[in-house]
């Protein structure tokens, strides 16, 4: 267990194995080993959701009531009741669905309630439709049947500065301005 001083100090270290051939051995830090390796390549990180994506449709279901903005990139179907502002890129109101605020889309459907402005590049609205307030469109179709109460208001650009990113933003800084 123990040893003397003079075994310890005529205590000659052996020689470390030797690599047999065909081993491959782990860089050492010269220079010299880079030659012969492969170039380095940096990595570099991907993008969790691809902006792809957007083109998915959510569903509001009938059973689901919202109080408060919605705020979508994509396409939104909605047989449920929003009570408040809806920002989407395509907005389908189901004939069951009502929107109780205004709806700010490039493509709005109409098929259930809407109680508030509507601005939409193109909107349609059927007939089993009932929408009371302003619509400000750049297109827009009517179907026979429709109970519709409001102005009907032809604009350029109906959505400009109130498109769903923008809103998304200044929800964030919490300065949401109605969709009127």
């Amino acid at each position: 267990m123990f040893q003397r001083k003079l075994d310890i100090q005529n205590f000659v270290p052996s020689l470390p194995p030797q690599p047999q051939t065909g081993t491959v051995l782990p860089p050492t830090g010269r220079d010299d080993w880079g030659k012969e390796m492969p170039e380095r390549r940096e990595f570099t990180r991907q993008p969790i959701v691809d902006a792809t994506i957007v083109n998915e449709e959510t569903i509001i279901s009938a059973d689901l009531t919202i109080i408060g903005n919605v705020l979508s990139k994509g396409r939104v179907k909605l047989e449920g009741n929003i009570e408040g502002d809806m920002h989407c890129r395509s907005l389908i109101v189901g004939q069951q669905g009502s929107v109780t605020g205004g709806i700010v889309a490039e493509e709005v459907s109409v098929y259930g309630k809407v109680a508030g402005t509507v601005r939409g590049d193109r909107v349609n609205l059927y007939s089993t439709a009932h929408v009371e307030g302003d619509i400000y469109h750049h297109g827009i179709g009517i179907e026979m049947g429709t109970h519709y109460d409001g102005r009907l208001k032809w604009t350029e650009n109906p959505t400009q500065g109130r498109d769903a990113e923008t809103a998304v933003n200044q929800v964030q800084y919490g300065s949401l301005p109605p969709a009127t």
